[in-house]
This record gives structure tokens, C-alpha cells and sequence, in this order.
């Protein structure tokens, strides 16, 4: 009997130990999110959740990287549910020898490789008119992440900064005499560079972007006579990376013009299932900082939607409790059978 109840509270024991590693752990994914604000505190990275009656997004940065995941859920009776990650590789100076407009094999001079680099971020809470008109309607919130890196290179300075826009609602912002609208299901990514250590003059720029999807892609390098590309899912509902066929150069006194962007065409998955694609850009100089402002988004089959919010989102809790749980069925089920012996 008495080694009957020494099992029974080492067990007991074994149980509120598990339990309280399991809350120190969601207390201090709590710590990263301040006032519902999503941070990057810990390193660990972001997610964060929209939900519009029923269906939402989840958008998650990992650690101080520019790798974005985005994932929709549909509230439907029928969950569709579709899934997109990017990845800004690396930025490669080449020298477009056959003035083709994009970079080709042989033609790469210097990359410039962007995970490893040290990122720094910043998250800033924004308020903007719902309505494109010049009277403001209604007032939607969101957030700004901006992540930035510089970094020293043996041929020079090398900065950039990577913004995502993020809405509970539609939202129509002017941003250096530009307007431009943002779709609660749309998250607009803002690429500047800032300064590039050229080591030719004649050179240009490139971004590889990695793409992975659970479903198939495809790309549109023509999507309108606005000129505009995309890579997508070949399913709805459809996630899709986008960009315009034009980019910014500003010069010191914010002054701007407009320069062609190209891509190249999305080569087969690799032995991962990740697609990649290079975004080519002109050259400036060092003064001067290259804007340009790819999307990603869904397309849904959904009809209206109805309340909207941002919240901070921790998939901690969710892992420790079923971890928790695994752990305690495991114990349970031994002790069982060691009784049974």
C-alpha cells in the first residue's frame, strides 16, 4: 500500500513539474507580445493572427530574419486552408553582359547572402483613413515591422530595410506622394536598399526569393497593363506573391523615378519543393536608396466579412499543453502496466 502512494505522488509530482515548465513557457511568449503589439523580443520570432468572421491569416516572421510564412484558415463548414512562405535569400550584384534585363548564369559578380546577416526591427502601431476619398470615414489600425540590417563588407557598407504593413481593414495610405491600398488579407512588403558597395560600375541588382507552397505554383509575369507579376498557388484559395514591374530611386532630397523591374522565370522546386525567382533592378548610386514594394495575400471565395481585429498570437501555449498532455498519457499508460506486472 505505502509503495502504491509513494508511485502515486512521485507521479503527482512528475505532473505539476511538467505543468509548471509548461506555464513558464507561455508566460514568457506572453512577455513577447506588449499590449497585443506583436514583438520580436526574444529572438524566437512573430505570428501574428487576423481573423474576419470566421476565416483569418496568420503571418509569421521567424527570429530576426526576412522569412515570412503566410497561412489562411477558412471558417467555412468546409476548411480551406492554404499556406506561402518567402524567403529574401540573398541580394546578388551581376553584370547583365547580353542586356537581357535579368540575371543569368556567369553573370553573377558579388552576392550579398541575407539570413546570416544580424537584423535589427522595429514595430510601430499605425492609424490610417479606411476611405480613399480626402475626408477620413472610418479609421482602421495596423502595425509597421520593420526589419534592417547593415552590415560591413570587405567591399564596403551594406544596408536594407524590409517593412510589412499589416491592417485589421482595408486601409488607403499616401506614402511620399504615392497612394496605395491595402487589403485586410493583403501584406505589403516595402524592399528599400539603402546602400549597395558596388564593385562594378556598370552592374545591377538582383533579389532571390525563395518560394515554397504545400500546393502546386505558378507565375503571371503580365497580370494587367499596369504591368504586374505574381507567383501563386494553383489552388483556391489562392496565396500568391506579387510585385509591380516598376520601382522608386529617390535621391537625397526625396525626390523619385520610376525604373523597370524584372524577373525571372520560377525555376522547378529543388529536392526541398522551394521555387526560386531573382527580382532584377537598375543600378544606382550611392546616394540614392531603390524602393520597391512587393505583396503577399489571398484570394478567397469568401463574401463579406464582419469583424475584424489584430491580436497577438503565440502557438507556445498550444505546443506546451499537448505536450503536456503527451507526456502525462505516457506516464499514466506505464505506471498502468507496470502495475499490471
Amino acid at each position: 500500500m505505502l509503495v502504491k502512494l509513494e508511485k502515486s505522488l512521485l507521479l503527482l509530482a512528475v505532473l505539476l513539474f511538467l505543468f509548471s515548465t509548461a506555464v513558464q513557457g507561455v508566460a514568457s511568449a506572453d512577455t513577447n507580445i506588449e499590449n497585443g503589439r506583436p514583438g520580436l523580443g526574444d529572438g524566437k520570432g512573430m505570428e501574428v493572427r487576423a481573423v474576419h468572421d470566421g476565416e483569418g491569416y496568420w503571418l509569421n516572421i521567424e527570429g530576426n530574419k526576412p522569412q515570412f510564412k503566410f497561412k489562411y484558415i477558412s471558417g467555412d463548414e468546409v476548411q480551406d486552408h492554404t499556406q506561402f512562405k518567402v524567403r529574401f535569400d540573398k541580394v546578388v550584384e551581376y553584370l547583365d553582359e547580353d542586356q537581357n534585363g535579368v540575371i543569368d548564369d556567369g553573370e553573377e559578380l558579388f552576392e550579398y547572402r541575407l539570413i546570416p546577416m544580424t537584423w535589427t526591427h522595429k514595430v510601430i502601431p499605425i492609424e490610417v483613413s479606411t476611405s480613399s476619398e480626402t475626408e477620413t470615414t472610418q479609421v482602421t489600425s495596423g502595425w509597421k515591422v520593420t526589419l534592417s540590417t547593415n552590415t560591413s563588407t570587405k567591399n564596403g557598407l551594406f544596408a536594407m530595410n524590409i517593412s510589412l504593413w499589416l491592417f485589421e481593414d482595408e486601409a488607403h495610405i499616401k506614402e511620399n506622394g504615392n497612394m496605395f491600398t491595402v487589403d485586410w488579407l493583403t501584406i505589403k512588403i516595402d524592399l528599400t536598399f539603402i546602400s549597395i558597395p558596388w564593385t562594378n560600375g556598370g552592374s545591377k541588382l538582383a533579389l532571390k526569393v525563395d518560394l515554397n507552397s504545400e500546393y502546386g505554383l505558378k507565375q503571371e509575369l503580365e497580370l494587367s497593363s499596369q504591368g504586374e507579376g505574381e507567383v501563386s498557388t494553383t489552388s483556391m484559395p489562392q496565396t500568391y506573391f506579387g510585385w509591380d514591374n516598376k520601382a522608386q530611386i529617390y535621391d537625397s532630397e526625396g525626390n523619385f523615378v520610376d525604373v523597370p523591374v524584372t524577373a525571372t522565370s520560377l525555376m522547378p522546386p529543388d529536392s526541398n519543393g522551394i521555387n526560386k525567382l531573382y527580382l532584377c533592378y537598375p543600378s544606382f548610386d550611392n546616394n540614392e536608396t531603390l524602393v520597391h514594394d512587393p505583396v503577399i495575400g489571398v484570394r478567397t471565395k469568401g463574401g463579406g466579412y464582419l469583424e475584424r481585429y489584430l491580436e497577438g498570437y503565440s502557438t507556445q501555449l498550444l505546443i506546451g499543453v499537448v505536450a503536456v498532455v503527451a507526456v502525462c498519457v505516457a506516464l499514466l499508460v506505464l505506471h498502468r502496466r507496470k502495475k499490471a506486472l
